[in-house]
């Protein structure tokens, strides 16, 4: 477990770093304004397809095959592949709501990133690259929270955690609906939503306790 845990911090540390950079390298190609960037999609594809040879490669299997497991057949892999997601999705009340409550929220949230920061261009006149530049800051925020969630489960509560994650989210809707009036309610927000990691942390750990590390390894 300990192990487990270590390798999700320095994923999501990672990840963050990642995201951090990468929204430095797209101010300075915004700012070349260009007329199309379909040239992009092919380098993409290619960097994907290139990651996913590597760590078919270089990642070895770090689950322990079971013993009852040596003598399934493919077909009978492949329908626990399917089914087990879904008998965990539905093992509790909790993680079911849960997962319907982020389904639908990500249904609704898909998109919005690129919605605003064009809507930034027309309803505050902007240039191309300048939302990014001006919620870069909140990167560096987001990379330190990640870092410091993990030790919030110990000293705070999950309600307590959980009650945080609310307010933020209330605070984060409240200023983007005044949006459309000053570009400060725009930039805000963005500095708002990294606290969402504190809750998050805690939520997480709340969520795997529900559920035995054997389950948790077949998803």
């Amino acid at each position: 477990m300990t192990d487990r845990s270590a390798a999700l911090a320095l994923y999501g540390f990672c990840n963050s770093t990642t995201a951090m950079f990468a929204q430095l390298v797209a101010i300075g190609i915004l700012r070349f304004e260009l007329r199309s960037y379909t040239f992009a999609w092919p380098f993409l594809i290619a960097v994907l397809a290139l990651d996913m040879v590597y760590c078919q490669r270089a990642i070895t299997e770090t689950l322990v095959v079971k013993d009852h497991m040596a003598g399934v057949t493919l077909r009978r892999k492949l329908h626990n592949i399917v089914t087990a997601p879904i008998f965990l999705a539905t093992s509790t009340p909790f993680i079911k709501w849960s997962i319907i409550g982020s389904v639908i929220g990500g249904i609704a949230g898909s998109g919005m990133g690129p919605c605003m920061n064009a809507f930034t261009m027309t309803a505050y006149g902007w240039r191309a690259g300048d939302a990014q530049l001006y919620t870069w800051p909140a990167r560096p925020l987001d990379l330190t929270l990640m870092v410091l969630a993990p030790f919030t489960i110990g000293w705070l509560s999950s309600p307590t955690a959980f009650l945080i994650g609310v307010v933020c989210s209330q605070i984060l809707g409240f200023l983007r609906i005044f949006c459309p009036f000053s570009w400060v309610f725009f930039v805000m927000g963005s500095y708002v939503g990294p606290f969402l990691r504190i809750p998050g942390a805690s939520a997480a750990g709340f969520t795997s306790s529900l559920v035995a590390p054997e389950k948790q390894a077949t998803v």
